[in-house]
């Protein structure tokens, strides 16, 4: 999933017309207190005010650069934090999860060859631990683009 953007604008006047200008960042992403980048040019404007640029629309965050900075922050930070947390624990088997991605996989129209080759990762070990199978299977399955449901179980008895 790509990383959401939170683009930071300030609202100026130029040349007589209000226009949301980007704000200038350092180099260590510190916003630069009251300067926007017009035409490619860094200028100093004291007047307007912060707005965070996101999906189409403006979030208002007033005059202060720092607390525009910190909004900023916190709404990249909730962003991630609700991307990053995982479903709710399934109880899929190993078994059942391997079979749904190499369905999965079928179905993308991956050669057999190729599957074959992966499904000799996966013997049928009953009751054993396959804590390192299962890391291997959700990696595959994001390198192939093929989803497996988070809350798979570590052994492969059914």
């Amino acid at each position: 999933m790509p990383q959401p953007k939170f683009q930071l604008y300030k609202h100026i006047k130029i040349r007589g017309k209000w226009r949301y200008s980007r704000a200038a960042i350092y180099s260590n992403g510190k916003v630069k207190l009251h300067v926007v980048v017009v035409c490619g040019q860094e200028e100093k404007h004291e007047e307007g005010s912060y707005c965070i640029r996101h999906k189409k629309s403006w979030i208002e965050v007033g005059t202060d650069p720092l607390e525009a900075q910190r909004m900023r922050s916190k709404l990249v930070d909730q962003t991630e934090y609700t991307v990053v947390q995982p479903a709710a624990m399934t109880n899929t088997s190993l078994a059942q999860a391997s079979e749904k991605y190499f369905t999965n996989l079928e179905a993308r129209g991956l050669d057999a060859k190729s599957i074959r080759a992966y499904r000799t990762l996966f013997p049928n070990r009953k009751g054993k631990s396959n804590q390192h199978l299962l890391q291997v299977l959700q990696r595959l399955a994001k390198k192939n683009g093929c989803g497996i449901p988070h809350g798979t179980t570590q052994t492969a008895h059914d």
